[in-house]
C-alpha cells in the first residue's frame, strides 16, 4: 500500500484534508484497513460526509490515512486512476520483501484474555525514497546472476526476481519519494503459528541471500534461497489445503 503525503497529491490536498478532518471527528481515530464498520455506520458516515462536503454520496472518494509528525498521508482507494494498492493471495512476492529493512518489522496484536496478547499480523513501513534505493541495490545484484545459473540452478529464481524488482521500482516511481510504502501480511498470518510468527523474517532472509550473492558466497546464498522458497511453499500449501 502506498500512503501519499497530502501536499504531494495534485489537486487533491483540499478534499483529503476535509475528508480526514470529518472522519476524525466522526470516529476519533484514523481510517485503516483494520477499521470495522457495524450495521449502517458506513452509510451514515457517507451521508453525513456528503452533506458536510456539499456533494452527492456517489462523488465520495475514500482513503485510509496515517499521521506522522503532524503530517497526514493518505492511501487512496476506490478511484480508477489510483494504483495505491497491490495485493497477492496466499504469498508475499519476494520483490515486495526487498523494499524493506528487517528492523522495520512490527506486529498487530490481538487480546487473548487474562491480559495476554497474541501476534496477529506482521507489517512493515518504509519511506518510498529509501525503499527505491533498496530495490535498486537488490536489482543490481540479482541481475548479475545469469552466468551462474548452470552451476547454481536456484539462481534462475534470482534472475526472474531482478525483472520483478524493475517492475516494482517502476510502480514506486509513480509516487512522490516523501510518501510511505506499507506491507501487511494480512490473513496469511492465520496460517503461521504464534511461535513461528515471532521469528518470521523473510525480509531479513532475502537480504542475506542478496548479500551472499554480492560477496560471492554462492553456495550459502543458494541454500538460503532454497529454504526461503520451501518456507513459502509450505505456507501457501497450508492455505490452499484449508480451502
Amino acid at each position: 500500500m502506498i500512503y501519499e503525503l497530502i501536499d504531494s497529491i495534485p489537486g487533491g490536498g483540499e478534499y483529503w484534508s476535509e475528508y480526514i478532518n470529518f472522519y476524525e471527528k466522526f470516529w476519533d481515530r484514523p481510517a485503516s484497513p483494520r477499521s470495522t464498520w457495524w450495521g449502517k455506520e458506513y452509510d451514515e458516515f457517507r451521508n453525513l460526509l456528503a452533506s458536510n462536503l456539499g456533494i452527492e454520496t456517489g462523488e465520495i472518494k475514500d482513503c485510509f490515512f496515517i499521521k506522522e509528525n503532524e503530517r497526514y498521508f493518505v492511501c487512496r482507494i476506490d478511484e480508477p486512476s489510483s494504483f495505491n494498492i497491490i495485493s497477492c493471495e496466499n504469498f508475499i512476492p519476494f520483490e515486495w520483501l526487498a523494499a524493506f529493512d528487517e528492523e522495520k518489522r512490527d506486529f498487530f496484536y490481538t487480546h487473548a484474555g487474562f491480559g495476554a496478547v497474541h501476534h496477529d499480523s506482521i507489517f512493515y513501513t518504509e519511506n518510498i525514497g529509501d525503499a527505491m534505493k533498496r530495490i535498486e541495490e537488490a536489482e543490481s545484484v540479482c541481475g548479475k546472476t545469469g552466468d551462474r545459473i548452470s552451476e547454481y540452478p536456484e539462481f534462475e529464481k534470482i534472475k526472474n526476481l531482478a525483472v520483478k524488482l524493475r517492475e516494482m521500482n517502476s510502480w514506486l516511481r509513480g509516487f512522490d519519494e516523501k510518501g510511505k510504502i506499507f506491507l501487511n501480511y494480512g490473513e496469511i498470518c492465520s496460517f503461521i503459528t504464534q511461535d513461528s510468527m515471532k521469528n518470521e523474517n523473510s525480509v531479513g532472509d532475502l537480504k542475506r541471500i542478496i548479500k551472499g550473492i554480492e560477496k560471492g558466497n554462492y553456495e550459502k546464498a543458494e541454500s538460503d534461497l532454497r529454504f526461503l522458497n520451501a518456507k513459502w511453499t509450505e505456507i501457501t500449501g497450508a492455505i490452499e489445503r484449508s480451502g
